[in-house]
């Protein structure tokens, strides 16, 4: 037998049975001594996963900073465009308001809705004259946030609403005093809408006259609001057959000396509801995919001021499993008999109980700092437009004989703009609309340039010269009556 001398002898001998033993190849990258080629495969694609969410991260992380730093960056733009614009409305309103220099002084300067009407324009007005005496040294100019200036003229930045640690304190809430500056044009208002009436022309009512067929007449209407008698049957139409066997009825209320007017009041109170009812709504989506296996695990809980554990589900299972969808009625109220105005919402739950995580979970992470107080109470049998008619009859709807409250509480419902009540979809019924036949003419008054009861003269509207003489002898006439409520 020939033996072969040399390295790659030794080679090929080695490999055989009885040379020498294998080489360790365990010095290959990626590849550990007694590990087979699965294995190295597994803990490359481990590796790859963890740089690649480690990239994630640090992407989330950048764009997170890159965030917050705009978001300061528009927050110092916004307070102090709030200072230029604050400083020169006191050097405009300097001279009319008579201010001493030894005070700061800033004129509110309230929201206007896009569709205003002139005795609403003209409330406003009253209202920010009324707020600009009552908070002499805060300034507020509408705007995303505000300046609040102290005596030492040192300035700190605060949201538009109010947050925890503010020091403003607003003195405007301190009596009734604000409604009574709204009242007289919420009363001119009405006798606007009581002495006017709503006129509907028929559609394409030439052709009639050039056909030689006779003319359909004016369809005429009574000028009503929802601070009418007739309101009370649009609400029994809407909430006809609503009925809740058991639920929870939250109360969330408002801590007005934080706030600098009503409007900015109720718009936050609105706001902070309807995340109230949102979060509901997300839970029960939550709740119902986990019974479903459509998710693995519960929301993560913090834990809140007052509550030792948090359980994993805020409703209250021992009263039943929660519905699917959320069915809700929210009522917006002033109180006045109790106090000097203050919104408040009343949500009707059908069918939702909540546990101490749930009512904690809304005290101290949604409604907090707005409100420090919360009712919860639970009902049995409701039915909702005897609910809704209860609150209607006694802040929305007036006469003669309505108490001071019931009139106080109309004018806040006018000049904020908001609705009575509030329902989820699935409860409002749909009406049907109907064939339009007859197009709207306008608002005239009752008796045309004071003279002509418009019942009796409808051909004179057919003259388009008359109808803008009688246009503007009504404007005139209220104007005035705007006029001499401005002048006291």
């Amino acid at each position: 037998m020939t033996v072969f001398y040399g390295a790659g002898a030794e080679k090929r001998e080695g490999g055989c049975a009885g040379g020498f033993p294998p080489e360790d190849n365990s010095h290959i990258k990626g590849r550990r001594k007694g590990c087979s080629s699965f294995d190295v495969h597994v803990e490359r694609y481990k590796r790859k996963r963890r740089k690649r969410e480690e990239r994630k991260e640090r992407r989330k992380r950048e764009k997170a900073e890159e965030r917050w730093s705009r978001s300061e960056f528009w927050a110092s733009f916004d307070a102090a465009l709030d200072i230029g614009v604050s400083q020169a409305l006191t050097e405009e309103f300097k001279e009319q308001y008579s201010l001493s220099v030894s005070r700061e002084y800033y004129p509110v300067k309230l929201p206007r809705p896009s569709r205003c009407n002139p005795f609403k324009a003209a409330a406003l007005k009253a209202y920010e004259d009324f707020l600009a005496k009552q908070d002499i040294g805060v300034s507020y100019t509408g705007l995303s946030y505000m300046n609040n200036l102290s005596k030492n003229n040192s300035s700190s930045f605060t949201s538009f609403y109010a947050w925890e640690g503010l020091a403003v304190r607003h003195r405007w809430c301190a009596s009734k005093d604000y409604v009574k500056v709204i009242e007289p044009y919420f009363k001119a208002n009405l006798e606007y809408a009581d002495s006017h009436v709503l006129v509907f022309q028929p559609m394409l009512s030439f052709l009639f006259s050039s056909f030689g067929l006779e003319k359909p007449s004016y369809i005429v209407i009574p000028y009503t609001t929802r601070f009418h008698e007739s309101y009370k049957r649009k609400i029994l139409k809407q909430l006809e057959g609503i009925y809740f066997e058991e639920g929870t009825h939250l109360i969330l209320t408002t801590d007005l000396d934080s706030y600098p007017d009503i409007i900015s009041a109720v718009a936050e109170l609105r706001r902070r509801a309807s995340k109230v009812l949102s979060f509901l709504r997300r839970e029960l989506k939550y709740y119902h995919e986990f019974r479903e296996g459509k998710r693995k695990k519960p929301p993560r809980r913090h834990f809140w001021k007052g509550l030792e554990e948090c359980s994993s589900w805020i409703f209250d299972f021992s009263k039943g499993i929660p519905p699917k969808k959320l069915r809700y009625i929210c009522v917006l109220e002033f109180s006045f008999k109790r106090g000097v105005g203050s919104p408040h919402l009343h949500i009707l739950l059908d069918r939702i109980y909540l546990n101490k995580c749930g009512l904690a979970v809304i005290r101290w992470g949604i409604m907090y700092p707005h409100s420090y107080q919360m009712k919860v109470v639970r009902f049995r049998g409701l039915k909702a437009k005897k609910y809704v008619m209860k609150y209607a009859k006694k802040l929305l709807i007036i006469s003669s004989e309505s108490s001071e409250s019931v009139w106080y509480s109309a004018c806040l419902y006018w000049l904020t703009g908001r609705r009575l009540f509030s329902t989820s979809r699935d409860l409002m019924s749909s009406v049907k609309k109907k064939e339009k036949r007859y197009l709207f003419l306008g608002i005239f008054p009752r008796l045309l340039r004071g003279v002509y009861p418009i019942e009796e003269n409808l051909a004179r509207l057919d003259d388009f010269d008359f109808r803008e003489e009688v246009r503007f002898h009504d404007e005139w006439l209220w104007s005035s009556c705007i006029r001499k409520l401005k002048a006291g």
